[in-house]
């Protein structure tokens, strides 16, 4: 279908996608699509199938030179402008190999050790906003994001590390973005630290902020390789608007990005031999938080 489909058809599709990411987030038909695709975590149609042109490439050229379908890749040739499927895949891919031309590529699971191949860190886990609530005896904790709740949690998080991530995409649903993490230590005499990240130039929001976490969790362990143990333990928050990306993280749900799962389980190593743990709590943006403002400023 993609070796056929016109530019006619893809933004046909297009439309189609973002009326019905409209209807399912209950936004108004005037909403702008790119607003609505960021807040769904969703590609544009046109960069989802070159990335799944781009992915396939990627898992084809690191086969065994003896497959079938890696030899294909490199012999099948097209007819005017009729593509075969490998021919299209091949093409949209061009720009990706000239990029990664004389990079050594190897499939991640040869790498990955047996210690490595978990389901869930079980050193990161969701603040259970909803059960704090409740032992506050907090009154319409239905909204768990807002600011109001957040500074409660903030307040019951003093003797611990507060982390505040943020992440900024210019100019559309995949453009360039950025990351930035506020690490606000556990004594009042330590400087705030502030930490960002040229992401890349075709990524999204979903992506930045994996990113802006990840780099809190570097912050973080940084922090306690340099600083005297007050617990055995030490609890580390880190605040996110983001819940999609701290489900995913909890639940090491990196199929498609082998690169983020070996990240976080190489980190997930670190902070267990330094007794670290990390509560990832949702936080609503632009709601007045301070750290999550400061974050969110500086990456943009």
């Amino acid at each position: 279908m993609r070796a056929s489909i016109t530019d006619k058809q893809v933004d046909k599709l297009q439309n189609v996608q973002v009326q019905c990411l409209k209807t399912v987030v209950g936004s108004k038909a005037h909403s702008s699509s790119s607003a609505v695709e960021v807040i769904c975590g969703i590609l544009p149609f046109r960069f989802r199938k070159r990335e799944l042109c781009c992915r396939e490439y990627v898992r084809i050229i690191t086969q065994d030179n003896s497959r079938d379908l890696k030899q294909l890749l490199q012999s099948t040739a097209r007819a005017g402008l009729r593509f075969c499927p490998l021919v299209y895949i091949r093409v949209i891919s061009k720009q990706l190999d000239q990029a990664i031309s004389g990079c050594h590529l190897i499939n991640p699971e040869s790498v990955l050790s047996e210690n490595y191949i978990v389901t869930k860190a079980d050193n990161i886990s969701i603040f259970n906003v909803k059960e704090f609530c409740c032992i506050k005896r907090i009154v319409g904790y239905d909204d768990c994001g807002s600011g109001e709740v957040v500074s409660m949690i903030m307040e019951q998080c003093v003797g611990s590390s507060m982390i505040f991530s943020g992440e900024s995409v210019c100019g559309g649903s995949v453009e360039c973005g950025a990351s930035a993490a506020f690490l606000f230590p556990v004594s009042n005499t330590d400087l705030v630290q502030v930490d960002t990240l040229a992401v890349g130039s075709r990524v999204s929001s979903y992506d930045c902020e994996i990113e802006a976490v990840i780099l809190g969790i570097k912050m973080a362990i940084r922090y306690f390789k340099t600083t005297q143990y007050l617990h055995p333990f030490e609890d580390v928050f880190i605040f996110s608007d983001c819940y999609s990306v701290i489900e995913s993280i909890v639940d090491m749900k990196f199929n498609t990005c082998p690169d983020i799962y070996m990240k976080l389980q190489y980190l997930r190593q670190q902070m267990m031999e330094l007794s670290i743990r990390i509560q990832l709590v949702y936080v609503k943006a632009h709601t007045g938080i301070t750290g999550n403002e400061m974050a969110e400023r500086t990456c943009s």
